[in-house]
Formats: structure tokens, C-alpha cells, sequence
């Protein structure tokens, strides 16, 4: 800024990644699974994707997909359903990447990327359906380390417990879905800090009334609920 002339930033690049920051001897580096996604196009993937009249040109367009790791769910005419994950995840033979490890053998940690037929995905399950709602979508029995990222599976929780329930879903029903209220998170909660807070001997008689509230609250998260006002920001607090 207010220079003459631009400004050249020079970066050592290493098979650890491009350094950081250095001190004499000693670097950080920082290393992204892009770096090694050669011979993707993202750009032709999609489009072939969204050309596709079958499950297995649907997955032949995802692997040329080298954006963030998604969920894309599929559906024909036919009524089949599918899942796939599709993305650069690196295949980590060694920890989960969430700590610096020695550049020297970095290789042994990172051996390139996930292969795409390794990634989740489901065709046609027993269920009859599929959710992902940004949770962990895989056993620990599964193989591979698709890292730590996920939100909690209360969200994915409550769908598939509407979706197991109803039948014959409609348009009607999905809207009621779309609009539903219920918290799973709370149900999990409060029963847990009503109990806590009745089986203490050192009650708070000034949480008295409250405590009779959520005793009684059907953990719909409404504008109108003081309920749920009450629960949101005990959360909120409880996450600090």
C-alpha cells in the first residue's frame, strides 16, 4: 500500500506443505489436501453430475469433485435413493492431523488422498431413506479418518425418527417436517438437569418455578416459549 512498487512475498514449499512461519532452523508448515488433487475438475464433475440418468454416472461425475467435502444425495424416477460423500480427504495413516508432526516424515502420517471408492456412501438402504445433517455419517467400525468436524447427531437424530414413523409421506407431511420444532437436544438436557437439581440438597428455591416449567415443557422450541428461552440460554452457557 502506497508503494511503488508491488510487494513480492516469497514461500518455501515443502512436501509438508508451504512454511508458515520460521525460526533459524525450525518451520511450520502447513500442508492442504488440494495440493495433492491432481487430475480433478470440479467444474466437469458437477455438470456430469447433474447430466447423469443412473447411480453409476452419478458417482463417475463426484469423482472429479475436488471442492470441501459434501453430502450429495441422489434420486431417479425409479424411486432409488442414494448417498455420497465426495471431496479431497487426505488418507492419514497416523493421527488426525489436529497436532504438528516432524516434516521429516511427513509421508508416513499422509500418504495422499482417500480413495473415492473409500468414501461413505449408501444406494438404496434397508431404511428406505437417508440423513446426513452435517453429522458423523460413519461407524467406528469404518476404516479411514474423515476427521473431527462434525455437529452433534441430534439433528440427524430427530429426522430419521420422523422418517421412520411416517408413512406414505405426502407433500403436506414434508412440510410439517420442514417446520418441525421438537428439540432433541433438550429432550436429552433437561431431563438430566431436573434430575440433577431435585436430587440435590442444596436446591436453589429460587429455581423452583422454573424447574416446574421445564418439567413440564414438551421441548418444542416455539417464539412464544419461555421454556425454550430458558433452555437456549442455558445451553449457551453450559457451552462456555
Amino acid at each position: 500500500r502506497n508503494e511503488s512498487k508491488p510487494y513480492i512475498h516469497k514461500t518455501l514449499i515443502t512436501n509438508a506443505g508451504p512454511i508458515l512461519d520460521r525460526n533459524k532452523n525450525k518451520g511450520l508448515a502447513l500442508k492442504w489436501a488440494i495440493q495433492d488433487a491432481i487430475g480433478y475438475d470440479s467444474v466437469k464433475g458437477l455438470w456430469k453430475m447433474n447430466m447423469a440418468s443412473n447411480w453409476g454416472e452419478f458417482r463417475e461425475g463426484l469423482k472429479l469433485y475436488n471442492g470441501p467435502t459434501l453430502s450429495f444425495h441422489y434420486i431417479d424416477k425409479d424411486g432409488n435413493i442414494g448417498y455420497q460423500a465426495a471431496g479431497v480427504i487426505p488418507y492419514r495413516v497416523k493421527g488426525l492431523g489436529g497436532l504438528p508432526i516432524s516434516g521429516f516424515n511427513v509421508s508416513d502420517y499422509w500418504m495422499g488422498l482417500l480413495p473415492f471408492d473409500k468414501l461413505p456412501n449408501s444406494y438404496n438402504p434397508q431404511t428406505g431413506y437417508l440423513v446426513s445433517a452435517n453429522n458423523k455419517i460413519v461407524s467406528p467400525e469404518y476404516d479411514y479418518n474423515l476427521g473431527n468436524n462434525f455437529l452433534s447427531p441430534f439433528r440427524a437424530g430427530r429426522i430419521s425418527t420422523l422418517l421412520s414413523t411416517e408413512k406414505n409421506l405426502d407433500l403436506k407431511k414434508n412440510q410439517a417436517i420442514q417446520k418441525d420444532e421438537y428439540s432433541y437436544v433438550a429432550s436429552f438436557i433437561i431431563p438430566q438437569i431436573l434430575e440433577a437439581y431435585y436430587s440435590s440438597k442444596n436446591k436453589d428455591k429460587k429455581l423452583a418455578d422454573v424447574m416446574q416449567l421445564l418439567s413440564k415443557w414438551d421441548f418444542k422450541i416455539s417464539a412464544n416459549s419461555p421454556e425454550a428461552f430458558i433452555f437456549e440460554k442455558t445451553y449457551e452457557n453450559l457451552l462456555k
